[in-house]
């Protein structure tokens, strides 16, 4: 559980490498992990750094973030949490902003989108409160 602890003190590091090796090291252990599912659902402030990459400005990223998102997102109180941080909100927002992200081309704007629709998927699926946000 450490190493996975210490791995969320990268995920936000200002040089894009560094973040980058980060978050592809989440997305590359979060299917059935129960320690990373652990981790968000009793740790808010960092399940709120992990969503806080869910933005158009950080394609690099994305598509782990999303990944490992759309992984511990079968747990329905990490979906809780999640949405308790915004990332329905920040989910649409991302949708609409990938539309007009410079520079990337259109079958990565294009897998990110669908990354996103599982992910919002898999969210009202497991967690009655993202159903009725998502419909708001």
């Amino acid at each position: 559980m450490t190493d996975l602890n210490e791995v969320f003190d990268f995920i936000d590091h200002e040089r894009d490498d560094v973040r980058k090796m980060a978050t592809q090291g989440l997305a590359q252990h979060s299917k059935d992990n129960t320690t990373l599912t652990e981790i968000l659902r009793t740790d808010k402030e960092k399940a709120a750094k992990l969503v806080s990459l869910v933005s158009p400005k950080n394609v690099p990223v994305l598509g782990d973030v999303l990944t490992t998102l759309i992984n511990v997102s079968g747990d329905a109180t990490v979906v809780e949490v999640l949405t308790e941080s915004n990332l329905l909100e920040k989910l649409m927002r991302l949708l609409d902003g990938l539309q007009h992200v410079d520079n990337t081309p259109a079958p990565v704007v294009g897998a990110l989108q669908e990354l996103t629709l599982m992910l919002l998927n898999n969210m009202t699926a497991s967690h009655i409160c993202a159903a009725e946000d998502l419909l708001q």
